[in-house]
């Protein structure tokens, strides 16, 4: 469905919301149906730093599922260890030395806070220094991130845009904002109504599910972030 039959099919039920406000509803929708089926996937690459362990993740990335450093899988740690870094509160520099190790898997991890990759190395622990993990001290590892992404915004100006979900969750999108605007104070407002399209949405995310596990849904790409 293009921009312009969304906007139709939702005016059926609010024919006083105008195109902006639509549209917005509509990313948000797009936004959560991504997060909720985890259906679109992408990957990104970038170098490491010595003495960086912290990365900023791009806007459009969900959640990231894998990490590799020169195309070998690193794991990924349950919360945030102690890193016996000089600025331990910036996450930047190195105090101990790295343990020498042949697997980067069994050398390096990665955990996320907030919005920030971090990124660790083992280390060898000393009476002067009692950590385990520092920040990475090798530069220009290559890092390459997998992530679930949120589907590209509907835009201004263009009513033949299409969402690049696949096509029969497209209505799913409408049903969103129909329930959103059906919770607004105002002439329309319908708890039991809005009701009735979130449990059509939640219905529709139970299948985007299934055929994400199905793995139809290959839009990834690769493309170097300033993380």
């Amino acid at each position: 469905m293009t921009l312009k039959e969304l906007l139709e099919v939702i005016q059926l039920h609010h024919p006083g919301k105008g195109e902006t406000l639509i549209r917005q509803g509509l990313n948000r929708a797009q936004d959560n149906f991504s997060a909720k089926t985890g259906m679109l996937k992408a990957t990104g690459t970038d170098d490491t730093v010595a003495g960086q362990r912290r990365y900023t993740l791009h806007s459009e990335m969900l959640d990231v599922y894998r990490v590799e450093l020169d195309n070998e899988q690193i794991p990924k740690l349950l919360g945030q260890p102690p890193v016996g870094d000089v600025d331990n509160t910036a996450g930047d520099g190195i105090s101990g030395t790295a343990i020498s190790m042949k697997d980067k898997k069994d050398k390096y991890a990665w955990y996320i806070d907030g919005f920030v990759i971090n990124l660790v190395e083992k280390c060898a622990s000393t009476t002067d220094y009692n950590f385990n993990w520092q920040t990475v001290s090798t530069n220009d590892l290559e890092l390459r991130l997998y992530y679930t992404r949120k589907a590209n915004k509907f835009t201004a100006n263009d009513l033949t845009l299409v969402s690049e979900l696949p096509s029969q969750f497209h209505e799913a999108l409408a049903m969103k904002v129909i329930s959103d605007f059906y919770k607004l104070p105002g002439e329309t407002f319908n708890l039991q109504v809005a009701g009735f399209f979130d449990k059509e949405f939640e219905r529709e995310v139970r299948e985007g599910k299934k055929y994400a596990k199905r793995d139809h849904q290959r839009t990834g790409y690769i493309q170097p972030w300033g993380y």
